[in-house]
C-alpha cells in the first residue's frame, strides 16, 4: 500500500503524517512507502529551508527506525518515536528562536565580540544544516532502496533494530545534548540581543546627542563667523570713541592753556593795576600835597596882593591928594598911572596862572583813586577858596581905579622893580612842572588825565608838549605802553609831530615817517 505524507508546506512539518502513517500500519500490518512528490515543497525564506531541513531529518531517522521495528516492537518503537519527536519539536522550536535572535542581533547597529561570536555559532548551526540536509539527501536515497526492498529487508533488518534503536536513543541523548547547548548559546544569543538592543539604543542616543553637538557647533561656528564682524566694528567703535577722546582732551587741555594763560595775564594785569593803583596813590598824595603847597602859597600870595594892594592904596591916597594940587605934570602922572595899571595887570595874570594850575590838580584828583578816601568836593571847595582868595577885591579895585588919577610923583621910583618882579615870573617855570607831571602820568599810561596838562602847556608854544601830545594819539606808542580804552587819532598825531619838528624836536621827524 502506497500512502502519501501529509507535509506542512510553508513549514515542512511532517509529524503528523508520521503518527498517521504509524496507526495505519499498526492496524493493517500493512508497509508503507513514501512518494518523492511528497518531499517536493516550497520554501519561501532560507530560515524555513533550515528547519525544514532539521525536522526532514530527524523524521528520516523516525522513517528508518519505524521499517526496522516489527509489529511485536511497536509500542516500544511509539515511546521512542514521541520521544525522538519532541525532541525535534524543541530543537525546532531553540534553533527558531536562535535564528530569530540572531536576526535581532544582526540589525542592532555594529557587531561586538558577543555578536560575532554569536553569527560564528550561527554560521556553524548553518554548516550543520547543511550537512543534515546532505544526510537527509542520503537517507531519501535510503529510504528509496528500502522502499524497493519492501518487506525482506523489513525481515532481513530485524536482527539490526535493536541496534538501531540502541543507536537512536543514543542520538536522541545526543540530540538532548545539543538542545542543551544549544539552549545555552540561546540564552547567550538573548543576553547579547539584549545588550545589542542595548548598545543600540545608547548608540541611537549618542548618534542624536551627536546631531545636537553637531547642531551646537555649527550655531557655534555661524556665532563665531558673526564674532569678528562684530569685534570689527566694535574696534572700530573703539577707535573712533578714543579719537574722539583724544579731540575731546586736546580741546579741553588746549582750554585749559588758554584759561591758564588768562589767569597769569589777569593775574599780571592785576598785579600791574595794583602797582598802578599805588602809583597813583602816592602821585595823588604828592599832588595833594603840592595842591596843599600851591594853595598855601597862593593864600600867601593872595595876603601879600592884599596888602600890597592896602598899601598901594594908602600910597595913593597921599598921591592922589598930592596930584590934585599939582597940574603942572599931567604927563608924568599918566606915566605912573600906566605903570601902576601894567603891575596890577600883571599880577592879575599871575593869579590866573595859579587858578589854571588848580583846576588840573583837581581833574587829577577826581580821575586817580584817593587811598585815603579824599573826596572831590573837598579838593573843589580848596581850589574855590584859594581862587577866591586869590582874585581881589571888588572895593579894593574900585578903589585903586579911583586913586589912580591922584598918584603923584612918587609912583615914578618904582617902574624898575615892577619889571624885575614881571621878569622873575616867567612863565617857564609853570612849563617845566606842567611836562614833569603829564610825564609822570604818561609813564602810569594815565593818558586822559595826561593830556589837558600837555594841552595846556602846548598852548603856551611848548614844542615838547607838542611831541608828547602827538604820542598820546600815536597808534603804535598807545599799544606799546599798553593803553587801553584810548582813541588813537593819525592825522592829530601828524598835526601835532610837525608843530613839535617845526618847534625843533627831530624825534618828530622820525615818527611822521612812521605814520607814512
Amino acid at each position: 500500500m502506497e500512502t502519501r505524507c501529509l507535509v506542512n508546506q510553508n513549514t515542512g512539518d511532517m509529524a503528523a503524517g508520521h503518527r498517521t502513517a504509524s496507526r495505519v500500519s499498526f492496524q493493517t500490518g500493512r508497509a508503507i512507502t513514501f512518494s518523492a512528490t511528497s518531499w517536493l515543497l516550497r520554501f519561501k525564506t532560507v530560515k524555513d529551508l533550515c528547519s525544514v531541513v532539521a525536522r526532514a531529518a530527524a523524521t528520516a531517522e523516525v522513517c528508518i527506525l519505524w521499517l526496522c521495528i516489527t509489529p511485536a516492537q511497536a509500542l516500544e518503537q511509539g515511546q521512542q518515536w514521541d520521544r525522538a519527536e519532541a525532541l525535534a519539536h524543541q530543537l525546532s522550536s531553540v534553533r527558531a528562536e536562535l535564528d530569530d535572535a540572531w536576526v535581532a542581533g544582526s540589525g542592532a547597529g555594529q557587531p561586538t565580540e558577543a555578536e560575532t561570536k554569536h553569527k560564528q555559532a550561527l554560521d556553524q548551526e548553518r554548516d550543520r544544516t547543511d550537512a543534515l540536509a546532505r544526510e537527509l539527501n542520503s537517507l531519501r536515497a535510503k529510504l528509496d532502496a528500502a522502499c524497493m526492498v519492501g518487506s525482506e529487508a523489513v525481515q532481513a533488518a530485524e536482527g539490526d533494530v535493536k541496534q538501531a534503536l540502541e543507536q537512536e536513543r543514543r542520538r536522541a541523548d545526543a540530540l538532548a545534548r545539543e538542545l542543551s547547548s544549544v539552549r545555552a548559546e540561546l540564552d547567550i544569543a538573548r543576553t547579547v540581543g539584549q545588550e545589542a538592543a542595548q548598545t543600540a539604543t545608547a548608540q541611537a542616543e549618542q548618534m542624536q546627542t551627536l546631531k545636537r553637538e553637531r547642531d551646537r557647533a555649527e550655531a557655534l561656528g555661524r556665532e563665531l563667523a558673526s564674532v569678528p564682524a562684530e569685534l570689527d566694528t566694535a574696534r572700530a567703535a573703539g577707535l573712533e570713541a578714543a579719537q574722539t577722546a583724544e579731540v575731546a582732551k586736546v580741546g579741553q587741555e588746549r582750554a585749559l592753556r588758554e584759561e591758564r594763560d588768562k589767569t597769569e595775564r589777569l593775574t599780571r594785569e592785576l598785579a600791574s593795576a595794583r602797582k598802578e593803583a599805588e602809583a597813583r596813590s602816592a602821585l595823588l598824595a604828592a599832588a595833594h600835597a603840592e595842591v596843599l603847597q600851591v594853595m598855601q602859597t597862593n593864600e600867601a600870595a593872595a595876603a601879600e596882593q592884599k596888602l600890597a594892594l592896602a598899601r598901594e592904596c594908602y600910597r595913593a591916597d597921599p598921591l592922589a591928594r598930592e596930584l590934585a594940587f599939582v597940574g603942572k605934570e599931567p604927563e608924568a602922572a599918566k606915566r605912573q598911572i600906566a605903570a601902576l595899571n601894567e603891575r596890577a595887570l600883571l599880577l592879575t595874570v599871575d593869579s590866573s596862572q595859579r587858578r589854571m594850575a588848580v583846576p588840573s590838580f583837581r581833574t587829577v584828583v577826581e580821575k586817580t583813586p584817593s587811598p585815603k578816601q579824599i573826596s572831590g568836593e573837598a579838593v573843589v571847595s580848596i581850589s574855590q577858596r584859594s581862587t577866591a582868595s586869590e582874585l581881589p577885591r571888588p572895593e579894593l579895585q574900585a578903589t585903586a581905579s579911583k586913586a589912580a588919577p591922584d598918584l603923584d610923583r612918587k609912583v615914578a621910583t618904582r617902574p624898575e622893580r615892577s619889571t624885575s618882579e614881571s621878569a622873575a615870573r616867567s612863565p617857564g617855570a609853570d612849563e617845566q612842572r606842567l611836562l614833569a607831571r603829564a610825564n609822570a602820568l604818561l609813564r602810569q599810561a594815565d593818558i586822559s588825565s595826561a593830556r589837558p596838562l600837555l594841552e595846556h602847556a602846548l598852548e603856551h608854544g611848548s614844542a615838547q608838549a607838542a611831541f608828547m601830545l602827538a604820542e598820546t594819539y600815536d597808534a603804535r606808542v598807545l599799544q606799546s605802553w599798553r593803553a587801553r580804552g584810548i582813541a588813537a587819532d593819525l592825522a592829530k598825531a601828524r598835526e601835532l609831530y610837525e608843530r613839535a619838528q617845526a618847534g625843533g624836536i627831530e624825534d618828530a621827524k622820525e615818527r611822521i615817517r612812521t605814520l607814512q
